[in-house]
């Protein structure tokens, strides 16, 4: 079981995201990710031992992130993985995520966990196994997204789905 934190839009975002990613579908091919399991990853914490499994789900409940108001508009493609997604252009809306990021990584270090080296790039992704594209036929609106939920999550991936189970959920509290 590999272990993720993440942010999930709230219903009227998947909503859009969803239809976003099926006209994606239509330029690009891939695997749809499912409305609901749509989210924006703030730690990917891979494979972790049961003990601390248990620690990190015992303690997740009491930890908190601020309420977070972000425009997805824009369209983008990582290489590697082969994931469409939906980004973040906005520099004080990608600031306050990365802050998220950051203060999430801090309380981890406690745990052994260290971030990836790479850049935090806010995003949801859309499609998986998927071919890049100039993305020119796929129309990008603007959305609103206003998670209201973060949570502590196990996947488990197999070739044709990904399963997620919600392990633990902390509070998003307003500033």
């Amino acid at each position: 079981m590999r272990l993720f934190i993440a942010l999930w839009p709230d219903n009227e975002s998947a909503t859009q995201l969803s239809r976003l990613a099926s006209m994606a579908h239509k330029s690009c091919g891939g695997r749809v990710m499912g409305q609901h399991n749509l989210h924006l990853t703030i730690a990917f914490l891979g494979r972790v031992n049961k003990h601390l499994h248990t620690r990190l789900v015992n303690d997740f409940a009491n930890w908190y992130v601020p309420e977070s108001v972000f425009t997805l508009n824009t369209i983008g493609y990582f290489e590697r993985p082969r994931v469409v997604w939906a980004g973040v252009s906005n520099p004080l809306e990608r600031r306050h995520l990365t802050d998220i990021y950051d203060n999430m990584w801090d309380r981890l270090k406690s745990y052994g966990f260290r971030p990836e080296e790479r850049p935090f790039e806010p995003h949801i992704s859309l499609l998986r196994n998927a071919e890049y594209n100039n993305f020119s036929r796929v129309k990008m609106e603007s959305i609103v997204c206003r998670p209201k939920r973060c949570f502590l999550v196990a996947s488990n991936p197999t070739p044709n789905k990904t399963n997620y189970e919600v392990l633990s959920e902390l509070s998003v509290q307003g500033v």
